[in-house]
């Protein structure tokens, strides 16, 4: 190949990496909160290391039987002396098979633990979909704030270029100059120091979902639909089919437990019944396997320990401990129980506080504005200084905010609610 056909050759793969390279680049995602979540539980290492976890525990819950299952041997021996013609062989099978009340607590334990596994791996996806909603929400909250903090920049600029020309013309003191131009830098820097807060929460949003940090993100969801949510109580989830994590996890806990105290009872009381049988011909290697050598024997034993009702002997004791483990078990679901009524009727009042308040906050805004448009009427009449019209800007500004960070609080307390009783998050705020 000459240099002109090399050339040929390089420079459409040259261009697919360059096409590829930018691609990678340049590449932009628009995410809802839906997407959010599937991108988050989907590259989570906890996640997947659960998922494993659970593949296992279903596997061993699904063979449990395989206690029923005998031991299969097969044996063959070759046997004689260095002065022996005729070494003598033989070939045998033997099965043998154990019974005893343990392997009932066996497969209950292998079906608890696989249920144990499920509300796991049902809890830390619960997790990862709460952090990824609860941090999507802030970084609406933070990008409607950089849109408030944009427009105050815009609003403080326009006032110091119309100082400016007014007192180019001689009709403003030097000194409403200076004070527009303080107000519009100080109004610029709360602006770009906004801005990296929000880069820095973006990136680190980028980092849960396992995406590149280069790829553009823009979030499709937006916070106004908690400003006139229904009045959320009570009654709100009362028909809801409500499951704490917590309650489940004990509830489960207390059923591994008792089959536990079972297992040791058989332990210590169960009678065990072991049966086997074998098969053995023999004969030379000259004259072969006589077919009439066959032996057959087996053997059937029964055993019954009797320790377990001696009250000091260690089985008695273990099932002693057991009872304990138990009672513990119960006091702690005792607990969980009480902490749950009481965490669902806190949330509650936190979500009806929050929307008592957006009323008030968003009612405030409106105040802002008009008071904010009377003193920018009086400022350009020369009626109210300077200080006056930026003050009534910056009540503005904060009446805004309020409302979208109440927002926020409202969308993240009605979130702990959903994880609390166990909905799917969304059900709530639907």
């Amino acid at each position: 190949m000459n240099f002109k056909n090399k050339k040929t050759f390089f420079l459409p793969f040259l261009f697919i990496l360059s096409v590829t390279a930018f691609s990678q680049g340049e590449k932009k995602l628009t995410l809802s909160i839906e997407d959010s979540v599937k991108y988050a539980t989907e590259g989570n290492l906890s996640a997947k290391e659960a998922e494993i976890s659970l593949g296992s525990a279903k596997r061993a819950s699904s063979y449990s039987w395989n206690s029923f299952i005998p031991t299969i041997k097969a044996s063959g021996t070759l046997s004689g002396t260095t002065d022996t013609d005729d070494p003598a062989i033989s070939i045998g099978a033997s099965a043998s098979l154990g019974l005893s009340p343990s392997i009932y607590t066996s497969i209950k334990a292998a079906k608890l633990s696989y249920q144990q596994e499920q509300i796991t791996y049902e809890q830390a996806v619960r997790t990862i979909e709460l952090n990824v909603r609860k941090a999507y929400n802030k970084l609406l909250y933070e990008s409607e704030y950089l849109k408030l903090l944009e427009a105050n920049v815009s609003s403080a600029k326009l006032q110091y270029d119309t100082n400016q020309t007014r007192y180019n013309r001689g009709q403003l003191a030097k000194l409403d100059v200076v004070s527009a131009q303080v107000s519009y830098q100080n109004a610029k820097v709360n602006y770009e120091n906004q801005e990296v807060t929000f880069a820095n929460d973006l990136d680190s949003f980028k980092q849960m979902l396992g995406i590149n940090l280069d790829t553009e993100i823009t979030l499709s969801g937006s916070l106004e639909g908690f400003l006139s949510l229904d009045s959320i109580t009570e009654n709100s989830i009362k028909d809801l089919d409500k499951k704490s994590a917590d309650i489940e996890t004990l509830e489960k806990k207390i059923e591994v437990g008792e089959n536990s105290l079972l297992a040791t009872r058989f332990s210590a009381w169960g009678p065990s019944l072991t049966g086997s049988i074998s098969y053995q011909k023999s004969g030379t290697v000259n004259t072969g396997i006589d077919s009439d050598s066959g032996v057959t024997s087996y053997s059937v034993g029964l055993s019954i320990p009797l320790d377990g009702y001696i009250p000091w002997s260690s089985g008695a004791l273990s099932i002693e401990n057991q009872k304990d483990n138990l009672k513990s078990l119960q006091l702690q679901l005792e607990d969980a129980k009480t902490t749950y009524t009481m965490n669902v009727a806190n949330y509650l009042k936190k979500i009806q506080s929050s929307q008592s308040a957006l009323k008030l906050r968003q009612s405030s805004v409106e105040l802002a504005k008009e008071s904010y448009q009377m003193s920018l009427e009086a400022y350009n009449r020369g009626t109210k200084d300077l200080l006056s019209l930026q003050s009534a800007l910056d009540s503005l500004t904060e009446a805004q905010v309020n409302v979208m960070s109440e927002a926020y609080t409202l969308a993240s307390n009605i979130l702990d609610l959903e994880n609390t009783i166990g909905v799917p998050f969304g059900t709530i705020a639907r």
